[in-house]
Order: structure tokens, then sequence, then C-alpha cells
């Protein structure tokens, strides 16, 4: 990449966000590189990978334990990052079920409603559009009658996957 050194925007993670502003910034002719700390992974062994992710373990974590540590609560409690998130180009997006969660009109007024946080200076209906077309560009699948989901302007952009054995019987209850 020529003149790399002198770009304007640097992204820190080649994973689905990352990829996502990169494309968009790239489009309006921006040079964005990106710094990612894991390798590039082997497409060829997708199957084998999902498959050991299915046993507990996680080919995409990284070979530094102790530098991908993170703690919450100040400390109290240890929340081993580096098992749960992929290391690599693509970053979670190596192991990604077509799913994203939008946040709830009611997240963005948490204090009024609770005394808990802050309140938002921008409300859901703000984010909307961008949610819809982040979706559209990367695939996410579901299904629009869900009752516990927020609105949407558009329907989702992929059907919903078919439900597991175990998500049939939660569909149940």
């Amino acid at each position: 990449m020529g003149g790399s050194e002198n770009a304007t925007v640097c992204l820190i993670g080649g994973g689905v966000a990352a990829s996502l502003l990169a494309s968009q910034l790239a489009l309006q002719g921006i040079e964005v590189p990106i710094l990612e700390a894991g390798p590039r992974h082997d497409r060829a062994k997708r199957f084998e990978y999902i498959t050991e992710s299915l046993y507990g373990g996680n080919p995409w974590k990284g070979d530094h334990p102790e530098r991908d540590l993170f703690t919450v609560d100040e400390g109290l409690r240890a929340y081993d990052l580096n098992e749960r998130r992929a290391k690599g180009v693509g970053g979670c997006g190596l192991h990604w079920g077509s799913m994203v969660s939008r946040l709830h009109e009611s997240d963005f007024d948490l204090y009024s409603r609770y005394r808990i946080g802050v309140d938002w200076p921008i409300r859901y209906h703000d984010l909307e559009p961008y949610y819809t077309k982040a979706e559209a560009i990367i695939g996410v699948a579901g299904e629009d009658a869900y009752p516990l989901t927020p609105w949407r302007s558009q329907p989702y952009p992929l059907t919903p996957f078919p439900f597991s054995y175990s998500d049939r019987l939660l569909r149940g209850a």
C-alpha cells in the first residue's frame, strides 16, 4: 500500500464492524489501513474450525492469553475475552451466525426511566436507518414477525435460518 503512513484513518482490528467502516470510507476514496493482531485463517479449514468450536474449543483464539485477558467490574471478576473471540483477519466474522441484535428504544433513555447511567443524545429512530443499511451490506438473517425486537423500517435482508433442535424446544415455551 503506497502512502499508508499518511492515511487519514487507520482501523485497529479487521472484524465485521471495521470491515464495514473501511468499505464505506474506501468508496469515498479514503485509504484505510487495517491493523490486525491475528493471522489470516485458512478458509479451507472452516468446517474443521466450526466442529472444534462446537465441542468447546476456540480455534480462532490468539497465542497470547496474558495479553488478551480482559477484566470487568473493576477487576472483581475475570472475563477471559480470548476464549470467546476470534483473533485474525475477519475477527468474529470468522464464526458469525448472521444475527445482529439492535438496541431497543428504551435503551436510549435509561437515566430517565430507571436513574441508571445517562440518556443518549440520540434516539433509536436516529440509528435505525444505519442499522438497516449495515444489515443489508453484511447480510443479517431474522424473523420479521418476532415480537421482542424493536421496530424496523425494512424487513431482514436474509430469511431466518432453520431452527436447531434446542431452538425448536425453546420456541414452544
